[in-house]
C-alpha cells in the first residue's frame, strides 16, 4: 500500500475488496480513497483502527461499504458518513468491540444495514430507526464465493 501513493485507485474501478492488509487502517485514514468511480468497498481484517471512517477518507460515489473482521474497531464515526449521500448499504461482520456510534445515529440515506457475527452495536441500532433493515440473512450487491 505504501508504494501506491495518493492516486493509486484508478477512476474506472467500481469495486474494491481489501483483505488482511496490515497497514490498511493507517493508510486509509491518512490518504483516503480519492476515486469517484468507486461504488463498492470492502475492508476486511484490519487491526489498527478504533474509529472509522474519518472525514473525507471515503469517496462520495460509494453505494456499499463492508467492514469485516475488525477486532479493534470500537466506533462508527458518523462525521465520516455525511458526504456519502450515495451510500445505501452498510455491512458489518464480526466486529466484536464495535459498540459506539457518534452523533447517536447513522445518516438517513443508509437504507440497508447488515450485521453478522458478534457486534454489540446491533442492540443500539435496532431501536434507532424503524426504516433501517438490520438483517442476519445476506442479500446484498456483493458477490461471495465459497472457499
Amino acid at each position: 500500500m505504501d508504494c501506491f501513493g495518493e492516486e493509486w485507485v484508478p477512476p474506472s474501478l467500481t469495486t474494491l475488496w481489501i483483505s488482511n492488509c496490515q497497514k490498511l487502517g493507517r493508510w486509509i485514514t491518512s490518504n483516503g480513497f480519492h476515486s469517484e468511480g468507486l461504488t463498492h468497498l470492502s475492508l476486511e481484517g484490519w487491526n489498527e483502527v478504533k474509529s472509522f471512517p474519518t472525514e473525507g477518507c471515503l469517496p462520495a460515489s460509494l453505494k456499499s461499504l463492508r467492514l469485516s473482521f475488525s477486532p479493534y474497531l470500537e466506533t462508527l464515526d458518523c462525521k465520516g458518513f455525511h458526504h456519502l449521500t450515495s451510500l445505501q448499504e452498510l455491512i458489518i461482520e464480526v466486529c466484536p468491540k464495535l459498540e459506539n456510534i457518534t452523533e447517536d445515529r447513522l445518516p438517513a440515506f443508509i437504507s440497508k444495514l447488515y450485521i453478522y457475527g458478534k457486534c454489540p452495536l446491533t442492540s443500539k441500532l435496532k431501536d434507532e430507526r424503524p426504516t433501517i433493515q438490520i438483517q442476519t440473512d445476506f442479500d446484498s450487491d456483493w458477490e461471495y464465493e465459497s472457499y
